[in-house]
């Protein structure tokens, strides 16, 4: 399969939808108000301002060790629209965090807590930032907040270009396959 090369980046492509149809559904559960596109592209710009505040930028790498869910969605969305984003399986052992963490060089790992703690303690081991999610019972599908660490100067700032890498395949593919059942290392 080959694909037209295009120099939209994730961000313009939520952009224009935001432009376009700003009250349209982005997002929506059974539990939840549904999130809007407008709403969606305010998420991303205020989690790429967080991470620029840590010294997160452009093609930095970000794992992130969250459950399928909304906020996931748009935690992945929005770390792609601005850095290299690693999603991994939450479901990972000590050893296998221990493996994606050094090959990754991750700079930062977002996580929620009591979710994932074999790979906070891996972060902390390895001196990665650690960035928590949490959710808000009452809010909007996908939205939450960000308690991000000290502050630094992000080597690229901004949004990601089209010529950036978004997202780390294997480890994509990975948390895709372990959440089925299959493990790695």
């Amino acid at each position: 399969m080959t694909f037209a090369k295009s120099s939209l980046s994730i961000y313009d492509l939520l952009e224009g939808s935001a432009k376009k149809n700003p009250e349209n559904i982005a997002i929506v559960t059974t539990q939840k108000s549904p999130l809007t596109y407008s709403s969606l592209l305010n998420a991303v710009n205020d989690v790429r301002s967080k991470l620029n505040l840590m010294g997160i930028g452009r093609n930095d790498r970000v794992a992130v060790a969250l459950p399928n869910s909304p906020e996931m969605a748009v935690t992945f969305l929005a770390i792609a629209s601005c850095a290299t984003c690693a999603p991994l399986n939450p479901n990972y052992r000590e050893s296998e965090y221990d493996f994606y963490l050094s090959d990754l060089d991750a700079k930062a790992l977002v996580y929620q807590s009591g979710i994932a703690e074999a790979a906070v303690e891996v972060a902390k081991q390895k001196g990665i930032s650690l960035i928590e999610l949490s959710t808000e019972k009452e809010a909007v599908s996908g939205i939450f907040q960000l308690t991000v660490g000290e502050a630094k100067n992000p080597i690229q700032s901004g949004i990601a270009q089209s010529e950036d890498v978004a997202l780390g395949i294997a480890y994509f593919r990975n948390h895709l396959s372990s959440q089925n059942g299959s493990t790695h290392p």
